[in-house]
C-alpha cells in the first residue's frame, strides 16, 4: 500500500493539481502511469490485508495497465529531449555518404538511432584531430557538421539539411 500511495502522490505532483497548474514541471503524461500503477498498488495492497485471492490478477492487471500507458503515451523514449531530430539528419548522411564508409562528426555526443537510421556508424571526430586535418589526412573523409561550423572547415559542402551539412575534400 505504501508504493500505491507513493505512486499516487507522484502523479499529483506531476501531473496537473487541483487547482489546474503541475507542481513539477515532467511531462504530464507519465501522471496517468503513475496515477494506474498507484491505483492498482492501492488495490492490491488492501486485498492483500484482507488476504483476498484477487490481490494477485489485480496487480498483474494493473501492471499491465501502466505499462501499456507508458508505452502509448511517449515519455520513455529517451531521445525525444536531445539537441536535434535524428531522422532527417540520417537520411542526409544516408544520401550523400557510401555504404561501408566512416563517417565523422564534430558533434560531442555520439546517437545510437543516428547510426541506426542512417544505417552507417557515425563517430565522433577524435580530439587531437581538427575538422580540416581530418578533410586533408583521411582517403575518403566525409564529415556531418553543424551549419554554424560549415565557414570556419575548409571543405567542399555535399548537401544540407535544417542546422546539419555533410562536408568532404575539395578537390
Amino acid at each position: 500500500m505504501g508504493i500505491g500511495t507513493i505512486a499516487f502522490a507522484g502523479s499529483v505532483l506531476i501531473g496537473p493539481g487541483i487547482s489546474g497548474y503541475r507542481i513539477l514541471g515532467v511531462d504530464s503524461s507519465v501522471s496517468w502511469v503513475l496515477l494506474a500503477l498507484g491505483g492498482s498498488f492501492g488495490v492490491a495492497g488492501i486485498l492483500a490485508t484482507a488476504r483476498d485471492r484477487m490481490m494477485i490478477p489485480v496487480l498483474m492487471w494493473g501492471m499491465y495497465v501502466s505499462l501499456g500507458l507508458l508505452v502509448t503515451l511517449g515519455p520513455w523514449v529517451w531521445e525525444l529531449g536531445e539537441d536535434y531530430p535524428v531522422k532527417p539528419v540520417a537520411e542526409l548522411v544516408r544520401r550523400h555518404t557510401p555504404t561501408g564508409i566512416a563517417v565523422y562528426t564534430t558533434h560531442p555526443v555520439t546517437r545510437p538511432s543516428l547510426d541506426f537510421y542512417a544505417d552507417r556508424r557515425v563517430r565522433r571526430l577524435e580530439e587531437n584531430k581538427t575538422p580540416d586535418l581530418y578533410l586533408k589526412s583521411d582517403p575518403q573523409p566525409y564529415l556531418l557538421v553543424h551549419d554554424y561550423e560549415m565557414k570556419t572547415i575548409e571543405g567542399k559542402v555535399l548537401a544540407q539539411v535544417k542546422g546539419w551539412a555533410i562536408m568532404t575534400r575539395r578537390d
